[in-house]
């Protein structure tokens, strides 16, 4: 499972991320965090990215967090290329990264936003695009509680969908097979049964 975490800056993302993580690792699921691109980046460079280095940015959160889905069952990606998308509408409206951005945004199986965090979080962005999403209040241990809860729900509903999925997949099989029925298969009628192989041996 792939868990996103938006919100901005100084909303708790990375505490909420690395609990996260430190939880499920204590429950033997190997978890991993995902830091967020964007932060190390500005730091390396003592500024704001300007317009044309927005998309590698994005690119490279990206390219993390798949990395990281390789070696670990679950991810927490402590924010997302749609954090990106939407800095590089606010600063430079530049709308190019939201499709892209979208796209992989539904490829999570869990979306929180922090606690006040909507608007920068974009979800007017994921209410109109129809991406589900889950508002995680509180601090600390009350936020990872919360947070735990929503994934909670989550798994089971996915588990539930994929048996769902499977019962009606078996139940469409075993329909059409009972459409390739030979008339003859119950018959115990022994002149029937003599009929038809004297026919066969006289052809």
């Amino acid at each position: 499972m792939k868990i996103a975490l938006l919100g901005a800056e100084s909303t708790g993302k990375t505490a909420l991320a690395q609990a996260l993580a430190a939880h499920l690792q204590m429950q033997r699921e190997p978890a991993v965090a995902v830091n967020e691109y964007l932060r190390e980046w500005s730091d390396a460079h003592q500024r704001v990215p300007q317009a044309h280095e927005q998309l590698c940015i994005a690119n490279t959160q990206r390219q993390r967090i798949d990395a990281a889905a390789l070696t670990a069952s679950c991810v927490i990606a402590d924010t997302t290329p749609l954090t990106i998308a939407l800095k590089s509408d606010y600063f430079f409206k530049n709308l190019s990264l939201y499709p892209a951005a979208l796209a992989y945004q539904r490829g999570f199986g869990v979306t929180l936003v922090m606690g006040l965090a909507a608007a920068c979080a974009g979800c007017w962005m994921l209410d109109a695009e129809k991406i589900p999403y889950s508002m995680v209040y509180g601090q600390d241990n009350t936020r990872l509680a919360n947070a735990l809860a929503v994934i909670k729900v989550s798994t089971q509903n996915a588990i539930d969908s994929v048996a769902a999925s499977a019962i009606s997949t078996l139940a469409a099989a075993q329909k059409a097979s009972k459409l390739w029925v030979w008339m003859c298969d119950k018959c115990s009628d022994p002149d029937c049964e003599h009929a038809l192989f004297t026919s066969l041996h006289k052809n």
